[in-house]
């Protein structure tokens, strides 16, 4: 069978697409990075300027108070001791539990006694229960229809890429590779 004398050509990837497969496999760097090159290069469509606006940095609003206050450690305190504080209100200043309780007012009455020099950082703690059966199953498969079917998706995509790791290799994970792999946009050629 004759083999053709050259490949065919594949169509560059666009700014876009490339920057949407960052951000699906969790590189918002990476997606920043290629969307600062897009801007360089003069590339300024309208799904350019829509990544520009998705991508860009948070913007904390403010209602009066200090603006200059790093908030940094309180969400890093947040992150290690939310869990414990279920259901409840908590102020955190500069990484440090200022006051907790059920009642919103509770924790601001506290505050207010306290005399701080800044305002501390107010969250209401609701950590989703785990889904029901998940403890009692025992293989990656399983523990992975149970995430999917309770809409845990990015939990079920982090335990699957943890079994690929440790080299379990199940039919059934073989399948949830397909299912969870992130979506592919395909596009119509104008020929």
């Amino acid at each position: 069978m004759a083999q053709p004398l050259r490949q065919p050509i594949s169509e560059p990837q666009s700014y876009s697409d490339r920057i949407r497969e960052r951000v699906e496999a969790d590189d918002v760097l990476g997606a920043r990075a290629l969307l600062a090159e897009a801007l360089e290069r003069g590339d300024s469509d309208k799904d350019i300027l829509y990544w520009q606006r998705v991508l860009a940095p948070a913007k904390m609003i403010r209602v009066g108070g200090e603006r200059d206050i790093d908030r940094t450690a309180d969400l890093e305190w947040l992150g290690h001791h939310g869990k414990e504080y279920q259901h409840e209100w908590v102020a955190v200043l500069q990484g440090e539990l200022i006051a907790h309780s059920a009642s919103l007012d509770d924790v601001l009455a506290a505050v207010k006694q306290k005399n701080l020099k800044h305002h501390p950082l107010l969250h209401y703690i609701n950590v989703p229960p785990e889904p029901a059966g998940l403890a009692e199953v025992r293989t990656y498969a399983e523990k992975i229809r149970i995430l999917v079917e309770a809409d845990w998706v990015g939990a079920a995509r982090q335990l699957l890429s943890e079994a690929l790791e440790r080299g379990d290799h199940d039919e059934d994970l073989s399948g949830w590779q397909r299912v969870l792999a992130p979506a592919k946009v395909i596009r119509k050629s104008s020929s």
